[in-house]
């Protein structure tokens, strides 16, 4: 049995080396159900889009054509190789190829491209590889990759759900009317700007930046990695890092609470905005200070109420 597993490990090892794609296909229920090969679909009949894929890239269009098509650009699969589609009721499922296969591609990836309507709910996941979104307006969207980036233009939804395990988390303008979570474990968050009633921005690994942020509720939190917030507008806002430098731009906020345990903060009164800062720490100064253990400072008409806490770290605050 041991040599079987080393042989079979040796079989892999020697097809990564070699430039060929080696893959296990998921089965997935329904498959009988499921039609070959790029295809076109009434616009109409659609109101969610559901996509699983393996490897490779995923692109996004949004159109307002009548016919909206999907279509797979690589060249050279076998019938096995090719994506499978249904139109489940109102919702169209797109996987990645024949349910159970396990194969090799050398030297290709697998790419599709899939125009979308306005106002649908959209759940893609990508195991290995790269989501690519326009701008776009949905219900809603979730979208979800193992390893690799996500790349998003403007996005209008109710709620926004954006995963990725390893790799880059990028977006442009992005709203939401409830709920946006943006989530990475080894890789960056970078958003343009960012409003929704909720707002939760985390990483374990890697930094987040991101330009003004409106919300009623806002977390944002890295275990190691920087922490960059333009300006925030919020009722409550939680920011913490356990390693790693935070500069926060506060706009009009009712509370804010920031943690870091090692790493500097700056704090930043945006457009003549008021702060009043109660800093703890154990071991830091302020605006180049020793501290104690206590201190206050009070910028403007002190509005908005900064509490920062740290273990070792300098707390600068900027009018």
């Amino acid at each position: 049995m041991k040599k079987a597993m080393c042989c079979l490990l040796l079989i892999v090892l020697c097809l990564s080396i070699c430039g060929c794609g080696f893959s296990a296909g998921a089965s997935y229920p329904h498959a009988e159900k499921y039609t070959i090969g790029s295809f076109t679909y009434d616009a109409a009949n659609v109101n969610a889009v559901e996509i699983n894929w393996t490897s490779g890239r995923v692109e996004l269009m949004e159109s307002g054509g009548d016919k909206l098509a999907v279509t797979e650009t690589t060249e050279g699969l076998t019938e096995d190789q090719q994506m499978r589609w249904w139109l489940d009721g109102s919702t169209l499922r797109i996987q990645y190829w024949k349910s159970g296969y396990t194969g090799t591609l050398i030297n290709k990836e697998k790419r599709v491209t899939v125009e979308i309507p306005k106002n649908i709910s959209l759940n893609v996941h990508v195991t290995s590889g790269e989501i690519r979104t326009e701008n776009h307006q949905l219900k809603d969207m979730v979208l979800q990759a193992t390893s690799g980036e996500i790349q998003m233009g403007a996005v209008n939804a109710d709620s926004i759900t954006v995963q990725a395990t390893s790799g880059e988390l990028k977006a442009g303008p992005i709203r939401a009317h409830g709920k946006l979570s943006m989530q990475c474990t080894s890789g960056s968050i970078h958003i343009d700007n960012a409003m929704a009633d909720t707002v939760t921005l985390e990483s374990t690994s890697g930094s987040i930046t991101a330009g003004p942020v409106d919300a009623k509720s806002l977390t944002v939190g890295v275990t190691s990695g920087k922490i960059k917030l333009e300006a925030v507008k919020a009722e409550t806002a939680k920011i913490h890092s356990t390693s790693g430098d935070i500069s926060l731009g506060v706009y009009q906020c009712g509370k804010v609470d920031v943690k870091c345990t090692s790493g500097d903060i700056t704090l930043s009164a945006v457009h003549g905005s008021g702060l009043t800062v109660n800093f703890q720490t154990n071991s830091g100064s302020l605006n180049g200070k020793d501290v104690k253990k206590n201190a206050q400072q009070i910028v403007g008409d002190g509005a908005s109420i900064v509490n920062v806490t740290t273990n070792s770290g300098d707390l600068k605050v900027k009018k």
